[in-house]
C-alpha cells in the first residue's frame, strides 16, 4: 500500500530525525574517532557492541595469527557501494603451519 497525502512528508521527516540521532550517538564516541572499541547501543539494553573499521580490522586479525582472505560489503553482492556500507563481511581463515 502506497503512502499517502501527509505520509510521504512525515515518513521523510521521522527518517530524517531518526538518521541524525544515530549520527549524533556514532560521532559522540571515541570509537568512531579511534577506528575501533566499544560502543554501548541503548536500543538492545546497553548491549556493548565493538566497532572497528577495515583499515584497523586487519592488524587485529593478524595478532592473532589469521589472514583477511576477503572483504565485502553489507549490501554484497553490490560491490560498488562498497565504502557506503553500514556494516562489513570479514572471511579470516588461519595459515597453515609450515
Amino acid at each position: 500500500m502506497a503512502a499517502r497525502g501527509i505520509q510521504n512528508p512525515w515518513r521523510i521527516l521521522y527518517f530524517l530525525c531518526a538518521s541524525a540521532r544515530l549520527a549524533a550517538r556514532s560521532l559522540s564516541h571515541a570509537a568512531f574517532w579511534k577506528g575501533s572499541g566499544y560502543l554501548l547501543d541503548p536500543e538492545v539494553g546497553g548491549l556493548a557492541i565493538y566497532l572497528s573499521r577495515p583499515r584497523t580490522f586487519a592488524p587485529q586479525v593478524e595478532s592473532v595469527r589469521l589472514e583477511v582472505v576477503d572483504v565485502v560489503g553489507g549490501r554484497y553482492p553490490d560491490v560498488q557501494a562498497l565504502r557506503l556500507t553500514p556494516w562489513y563481511y570479514y572471511a579470516c581463515h588461519k595459515p597453515l603451519q609450515a
